[in-house]
Order: structure tokens, then C-alpha cells, then sequence
């Protein structure tokens, strides 16, 4: 199926040296060619931020990631990665000794996800499943240590987070980092409510990060990343 509403059959791509954490590690990611689809009317896989950032800088949510890797978030455990994309934050959980499962709903995405997990060596470790996250979805996968849960929907969140709540819920998931959309729905503070009550601790994603201030902070907020800790 083609997702592209601005009619393309196809996206051109090209491949660009990436870091994963080393900066002396050499991987490459497949992207869209960055300037092609700018601005294209409606939704078009193409027109797309994260190769626009790869292809400048290397490196996509630079902080988000030197972060995660500064607090050892990764432990060779699971990654469940809703709403993967071409597979930034896979391929990061896969270059840590991580076995990944990956969730992408638009079919060219996932293919650039299969391709960047071939050519960086990781197919054994990283599972992708085309599938979008809607109301009623839910988690098919036996688990047992989780190092992180990633989710960025575009205001589906809480259906990703509701699929995986049993996991939440029985304690073996160590860290969340989702994405928090007051833009696109209004029910995003007592969703984040849900998950510190369950036991985490929740962190504002950031240059500077910082403890969550309250629940209606959130309100205010347009998009913000925010990183839950398992509370020991």
C-alpha cells in the first residue's frame, strides 16, 4: 500500500553516514532525498524532517539520544519502538546490544527500517511489523526485561501505551521515552498521570533536562518528549 496523498509511486532515497552513539563507528542510514519533497501538499513520506536532519547533522533528537545513552537506558534487553519510522531510535537500541521490536505503519518506512537495519549488520535484532497503532491495538510479544518503550504517534500515544500496559503494569519495563501531543488531543496530562502512577518518575526531554512540573504543565505544551523511569 502507498501512503503518499500527494500521489508519488515512489521516494528517492540516498544513503548518509550516521552516529550511533561512537562517533568513531561507522553506519549508514537510507533516507529520503531531503529537499525533493519539501513542502509537498498533504502527507508524503518524502517530505520528510528526520532525513533532512540525518543529512545535516548525522544524527536525529541529538539530545534525546545523547541522553539515553548518558544514562545507560540501554541493557541489551528489549526495545519496543511504536511509530518507528525509517528506524533512528532502532537502529540506536540495535548498535547497543538490544533486540528491537519495531512498529511502522507506512509501508515505505518500514521498507528504508529493513534496508538501514541490513546494511548496519543488525537483521537478527531488529523485528519490523507494518501495522498502525490505532484504538484496540495491542502487544503480541513475549517479554521479559524491557530497557525501553518508544512512542510517537502523532496523537495516537495512548493507544500504543494501552497495548503495552500490561508490561507497564507488571513492572518489567524500565524506561519510556513518548512523545506528548497536547496538538493533536487534549487527554495527554492524565495519560502521563497513568504512567507515573504506576511507578515512574517522568522527565522533560530537552538541552536541559528537567523533572516533569506538574500534570497541567503539560497543557501548555505542543509536542515534548518525556522520559519515564522505572521508580526502584
Amino acid at each position: 500500500m502507498n501512503a503518499c496523498q500527494a500521489g508519488h509511486t515512489e521516494h528517492r532515497t540516498k544513503a548518509v553516514p550516521v552516529i550511533l552513539g561512537q562517533a568513531d563507528a561507522v553506519f549508514q542510514m537510507e533516507i529520503y532525498e531531503p529537499e525533493e519533497y519539501r513542502d509537498t501538499v498533504g502527507y508524503c513520506p518524502g517530505d520528510d524532517a528526520v532525513s533532512r536532519v540525518l543529512d545535516a547533522e548525522g544524527v536525529w533528537e541529538k539530545w534525546n539520544t545523547e541522553f539515553l545513552l548518558k544514562r545507560r537506558v540501554f541493557q541489551g534487553g528489549v526495545v519496543i519502538d511504536c511509530g518507528a519510522h525509517i528506524g533512528w531510535y532502532s537502529m540506536l537500541a540495535a548498535s547497543q546490544g538490544c533486540d528491537v521490536f519495531a512498529f511502522e505503519g507506512d509501508p515505505e518506512n518500514a521498507a528504508l527500517l529493513e534496508l538501514n537495519a541490513e546494511m548496519n549488520g543488525f537483521e537478527d535484532w531488529v523485528t519490523v511489523t507494518v501495522e498502525w497503532i490505532e484504538d484496540g491495538w495491542k502487544l503480541e510479544v513475549d517479554l521479559d526485561q524491557v530497557d525501553l518503550i518508544k512512542v510517537d504517534l502523532e496523537g495516537n500515544d495512548e493507544y500504543a501505551i494501552e497495548g503495552v500496559w500490561d508490561a507497564i503494569d507488571s513492572g518489567i519495563v524500565k524506561h519510556l521515552l513518548v512523545e506528548i501531543s497536547p496538538v493533536f488531543r487534549t487527554g495527554y496530562p492524565e495519560l502521563v498521570r497513568r504512567i507515573c502512577e504506576a511507578g515512574y518518575s517522568a522527565e522533560v526531554m530537552g538541552p536541559k533536562v528537567f523533572s516533569l512540573p506538574s500534570y497541567e504543565w503539560i497543557k501548555d505544551c505542543h509536542q515534548v518528549d518525556i522520559l519515564f523511569t522505572k521508580e526502584s
